[in-house]
């Protein structure tokens, strides 16, 4: 804006209207899935493109796509360690931190203290409770599970949250919780993991082709990942893997009758698939594979 002195107003007028105009197209189209980039040097650039509107659900992808756009460093870490630092682009924290307080919080707080107002109780693998500074995956599942009660889809004042895979939008939560017999059983104390849809593909032979924006310790599919395929933002190590906050793709499965999803592949290479404990009549050879209790959607409104 500050060359605009140096040019006469007639022509400051025709470029500031001509602005004007161009600004408002590229915030009013909403590419349609799949038109993000591969480049020739083999990293991906995510389309980010701005929402237009002042619904949550735009309010919350634009704060999505400033955080990637923004971010110069990131890496996989927990509440102790986590860093959300806007001025210099540093984003570091798990799945649920990166949704519920690097994105939600920041634009929809209303939204976020209604999580934290809701945040249940959830066990340790020792069948004590966990102390809660915070949401994490199993809050949120439980929380959006009793909204839905025995409904495919229903709404509160803040949510809403549906099973069905055919309404899944840009933006929408994906949260996969992992059943409390399994982690007992297997001493683990991960609640589960939980990311933003963003590309959504076609259902094809039972299973649907995504890419997603979370916060992982380990990239999806290695060479459609930003965290190993983009030298920046850089991606910082976490027991090894490059991790933190980035897009990659994955695969869900369909149920191709009541279009519910009942587990996912990490990868699109990936031989096994984290399903239910029960309920999907599906069963991994692999038993560590069978512990999801549950996924659901949710999307802020």
């Amino acid at each position: 804006m500050h060359v605009m002195k140096f040019i006469g107003r007639g022509t400051h007028k025709v470029i500031l209207t001509l602005f004007v105009i161009s600004f408002l197209w590229a915030c009013t189209k909403e590419n349609p899935v799949g038109d993000g980039t591969d480049n020739t040097d083999g990293s991906i650039t995510p389309n980010t493109d701005f929402l237009y509107g002042n619904t949550a659900r735009a309010i919350f992808v634009n704060r999505a796509n400033f955080v990637w756009n923004n971010m110069s460093r990131t890496k996989y870490a927990h509440n102790a360690d986590k860093v959300i630092d806007d001025i210099n682009g540093v984003y570091k924290f798990d799945c649920s931190g990166f949704i519920g307080q690097i994105v939600l919080d920041k634009v929809l707080s209303n939204h976020y203290e209604d999580l934290e107002a809701h945040m249940g109780r959830v066990i340790n693998p020792d069948g004590t409770y966990m102390s809660l500074s915070r949401p994490l995956v199993a809050s949120f599942y439980d929380y959006f599970e009793d909204v839905l009660g025995d409904n495919n889809v229903a709404e509160n004042n803040y949510w809403k949250v549906f099973r069905v895979v055919d309404s899944l939008k840009k933006g929408d939560f994906i949260i996969a919780r992992y059943a409390d017999e399994w982690r007992q059983d297997n001493n683990n104390s991960n609640t589960g993991h939980m990311m933003l849809a963003w590309e959504i593909g076609t259902i094809e032979n039972g299973e649907i082709e995504l890419q997603v924006m979370d916060a992982t310790s380990m990239p999806h599919t290695t060479t459609a990942d930003t965290r190993t395929m983009n030298a920046y933002p850089v991606a910082e190590l976490y027991n090894g893997e490059k991790s933190g906050v980035g897009f990659g793709r994955m695969r869900f499965l369909v149920n191709t009758t009541t279009r519910q999803v009942y587990g996912y592949r990490w990868s699109l290479n990936s031989k096994y698939c984290y399903n239910l404990v029960e309920g999907d009549g599906y069963s991994e050879t692999n038993a560590s594979y069978n512990r999801l209790e549950g996924i659901l959607f949710a999307r802020p409104i």
